[in-house]
């Protein structure tokens, strides 16, 4: 959900309606391989010497909240 708010007046959209969402699709101009982050570090993309651009992940369990049961 990062993108220019300048994007939905490219749009032209009508005043009524506003852009909260874009989903990009297509096939990527570079190379990027998913990989599993460290749970307790920042979560930093990079690009290795090759230009592979590595993209980070957390686990599932690391994402999720423990809800007490009542």
């Amino acid at each position: 959900m990062n993108f220019a708010p300048e994007l939905a007046a490219l749009l032209q959209l009508p005043a009524h309606l506003s852009l909260r969402l874009v989903i990009a699709l297509g096939k990527p101009k570079e190379t990027v391989r998913i990989d599993q982050g460290d749970d307790d570090a920042a979560i930093r993309y990079f690009r290795d010497e090759k230009g592979v651009h590595h993209v980070p992940k957390r686990s599932l369990a690391a994402c999720l909240l423990p809800c007490p049961l009542s």
